[in-house]
């Protein structure tokens, strides 16, 4: 790796936030933008570079070397979790015909879903396949996890754990950190989710991922969740209905 333990001989906990920005700008770690605010009338004009409208960031290669540093460490925490999982899951579907597994599997592909991607909106697709037509699909929830997992990168190189990080200390990510921090835990439990999710797919075929076309115009468009078809409950008398009572005639 190549920023891990890269300040090993610095405390950049115990630095000033100036000398802290000094040292992670001249390493790459952090890089900076500055915002342009322009005028209501949409005329240009010309501003100065000022800390009032400068943004700083974690690079992007960075972000991917602490996610992944994090899921290689914690592998074993989300196995574990990845694996009750399917045991259960093999339990319930024990001797039942392959369509009552697939809708199974489907209810256990949505809930998963539901509980790794928090959202108040769904989105849609608007693909153009001709000139006047348009084909309007809900966008993949495999996709969807993707753009969360990115969000999940951006928030752990925003924690102090990127210090940690960076200094080295590997003791400091132990096996009580996953259970003492929250932010920790909801990646493991994030990343056990999408695991699920990638293998139910793999086996059952719900989705397919299409990497979007720069030839084809696409609009990405949010809209507002209604009641979902197919709520927990929905999914427990479902068992009830058509599995269990099925096989306790």
């Amino acid at each position: 790796m190549k920023y891990f333990g890269i300040f090993k001989k610095v405390d950049l906990n115990a630095l000033t936030e100036a000398k802290r920005k000094q040292l992670l700008v001249k390493k790459g770690i952090w890089e900076t933008r500055f915002r342009i605010n322009l005028p209501r009338d949409g005329k240009m004009s010309l501003v100065s570079a000022t800390a009032d409208n400068e943004v700083i960031y974690v690079s992007e290669n960075v972000q991917e070397e602490l996610y992944g540093f994090i899921l290689k460490t914690y592998q074993e925490e989300i196995a574990v979790n990845f694996q009750d999982f399917y045991y259960r899951f093999n339990g319930a579907t024990y001797g039942l015909e392959v369509g009552e597994i697939k809708k199974l599997a489907l209810l256990q592909f949505t809930f998963n879903f539901k509980k790794a991607f928090h959202l108040a909106v769904d989105f849609t697709r608007t693909k153009e396949r001709a000139p006047g037509i348009k084909n309007i699909e809900n966008m993949p929830k495999l996709e969807l996890m993707e753009a969360k997992q990115n969000a999940w990168k951006s928030n752990l190189a925003a924690s102090d754990m990127l210090y940690e990080f960076l200094m080295g200390h590997v003791g400091y990510f132990d096996s009580q950190l996953a259970l003492d921090n929250p932010l920790l835990k909801s990646i493991i439990d994030f990343e056990t989710g999408f695991r699920i999710l990638t293998n139910l797919n793999f086996d059952y075929h719900f989705e397919e991922i299409r990497k979007p076309s720069t030839q084809i115009p696409e609009e990405i468009i949010p809209i507002p969740k209604e009641k979902p078809m197919l709520s927990d409950q929905d999914a427990v008398e479902y068992l009830l209905a058509n599995v269990f009572n099925k096989y306790s005639k």
